[in-house]
């Protein structure tokens, strides 16, 4: 009889501490709002750029590189952010497409992360100039402080505008 009572007590016990763990580890995805986002992300620099081979004036390459982007935004929490995205991009004649993954380091320490992918023209002018088309999609997967659990995703593209130069970019992140 004690060892049925010991173990009941074992049970109940045991029942209320993964009822106790499961709130409050679900307590912050109960706490997540959906934020709308969009603003301009501009170029800043680009580091370690290597090609399989050498460029043919943009018509084929094939390379990887890690870009460095700031972010302006009506968004108070993207307003100001950088993000460095190391990338591959193949190129041929006609459409590329480019992939790779990002860190946002928003203003207050933070960071989300994640991964994009897209398609791109470059379009070469008569003064040798490039411009350049662009779509994408980035999918913020995570993070770190407020961004922990952020999820969500933000639509990019570009037209017309100089090689590298700038994006427009707007979406939902929950967070």
């Amino acid at each position: 009889m004690i060892h049925a009572i010991t173990a009941r007590t074992a049970v109940r016990h045991l029942t209320a501490s993964i009822v106790l763990a499961t709130l409050a580890a679900g307590s912050s995805a109960w706490s997540a709002e959906k934020h709308k986002v969009s603003g301009t992300a501009t170029f800043v620099s680009m580091a370690a750029r290597t090609s399989g081979y050498g460029a043919d004036k943009p018509k084929r390459d094939l390379a990887q590189w890690t870009a460095i982007w700031s972010f302006a935004s009506s968004a108070p929490d993207f307003d100001g952010m950088i993000e460095t995205a190391p990338t591959q991009s193949i190129d041929g004649p006609g459409i590329g497409r480019h992939q790779g993954f990002f860190t946002f380091r928003h203003r207050n320490g933070d960071e989300s992360h994640g991964y994009f992918h897209g398609t791109h023209e470059v379009v070469s002018k008569p003064d040798g100039s490039w411009d350049m088309n662009i779509d994408g999609v980035k999918v913020i997967t995570g993070g770190t402080g407020r961004f922990a659990n952020a999820k969500g995703t933000l639509r990019y593209s570009a037209r017309n505008t100089p090689y590298g130069a700038q994006f427009g970019y707007s979406g939902d992140i929950e967070y």
